[in-house]
């Protein structure tokens, strides 16, 4: 019986190799014993790997004034969607909403007036679990994700339901449609 060596092309699949030396059996330049036997091209592969992908200098550094900015944690998620009507309604009309991540935005005013005024405002802590000023050590350390679930029959479209899908990859924060549920 011939035996015939296998060599993986380039769109993988694999195929008989020309010449197969079938007395050099897994001594392939990728084979272990390949790598072990000649180390300098290991020790080069892992020098490159080693190496910093993507250097940032100052030209990435953003340079912002934030003193008229404050960052705030929703106290709900649902929160996020209506946030900047509610700051409207409540007689917030000069500001820029940005979401940051999470349950986290940052408000940026243009007065030191209007930022005053939105510290002492009573619907506030309502609206907000955490309310501080921007600092470069900031890190959003959770993650939210929007998740669309579809080919659930409607006669099942119980919160229930979807607190059980949830489940399989975290908690279920809010749903979009409660009034139908």
């Amino acid at each position: 019986m011939k035996k015939v060596n296998f060599d993986k092309g380039d769109k993988g699949a694999y195929k008989p190799s020309a010449g197969a030396d079938n007395n050099n059996k897994g001594v392939g330049q990728n084979s272990y014993v390949g790598v072990v036997k000649n180390k300098m091209e290991y020790k080069q592969i892992v020098e490159e790997q080693s190496q910093p992908s993507l250097v940032l200098d100052d030209s990435c550094v953003l340079d912002y004034d934030y003193s008229l900015a404050l960052m705030g944690k929703v106290s709900d998620f649902g929160l996020l969607n209506n946030l900047k009507m509610i700051l409207i309604k409540e007689g917030f009309d000069n500001f820029i909403l940005k979401y940051l991540g999470c349950f986290w935005v940052i408000i940026e005013f243009h007065t030191k007036e209007i930022l005053e005024k939105f510290k002492s405002h009573v619907g506030v802590g309502s609206w907000f679990t955490s309310l501080e000023y921007p600092s470069n050590s900031f890190i959003i350390d959770e993650r939210v994700v929007w998740v669309d679930i579809e080919g659930v029959p409607m006669n099942v479209w119980t919160n229930n339901t979807f607190q059980k899908v949830s489940a399989k990859w975290g908690e279920l924060l809010f749903v979009e449609d409660k009034e139908n549920m």
